[in-house]
């Protein structure tokens, strides 16, 4: 059957297509292969809207959402965590998928900021329970509310050395005693 020119034309567009989803979907399966620690997770059934939003984004806004969550996947790769986390944000802020939270939590660890990636990652948690890599995010949560009490052990210890060195310099010396005359 030889439909001509038409037919040509929607065979590349639906390869196209197919091409463009099993990108997104092997982005996502090999991020979770080699994930959580080595780049950030999203599953593949995120996709669509998630269905607890009472206005769902549009395909296009999802479409948009997916480049940026693929930005960041590349700026991950390429060790730009601060921009990772710049295009994570804006994913989720357009999409407001759960798993894109992990995401978020994997960038803000990388930068060092474990208070933040501590609330991302139990945010994360508190609304995909099910998550196949709970696990993980488990022990990240674990290993970084260690960091963050270790964090604000050491602020509360410098906070009072420095209170105690205020509180030295402001006291009036000793008047020396007066002599008998």
């Amino acid at each position: 059957m030889n439909c001509g020119r038409p037919c040509a034309s929607l065979k590349r567009t639906v390869s196209a297509l197919l091409f463009a989803g099993l990108l997104f979907a092997q982005t996502s399966a090999s991020a979770q292969e080699a994930a959580p620690a080595d780049a950030p997770v999203i599953a593949p059934e995120d996709s669509a809207a998630p269905e607890n939003v009472v206005d769902a984004p549009s395909a296009l806004t999802m479409d948009r959402a997916r480049a940026l969550f693929q930005a960041g996947s590349a700026a991950v790769e390429a060790g730009d965590y601060e921009g990772a986390f710049r295009y994570f944000t804006e994913s989720y802020e357009l999409s407001r998928l759960p798993r894109m939270l992990f995401n978020l939590g994997s960038a803000a660890e990388r930068m060092q900021h474990s208070a933040e990636a501590l609330n991302f990652y139990r945010q994360f948690l508190a609304e995909v329970p099910n998550a196949g890599n709970r696990e993980f995010a488990e022990g990240r949560i674990r290993a970084l509310e260690a960091v963050v009490a270790e964090t604000e052990a050491e602020a509360a210890a410098q906070n009072e050395a420095a209170g105690e060195q205020d509180s030295g310099r402001n006291a009036m010396p000793a008047q020396p005693e007066p002599r008998g005359t």
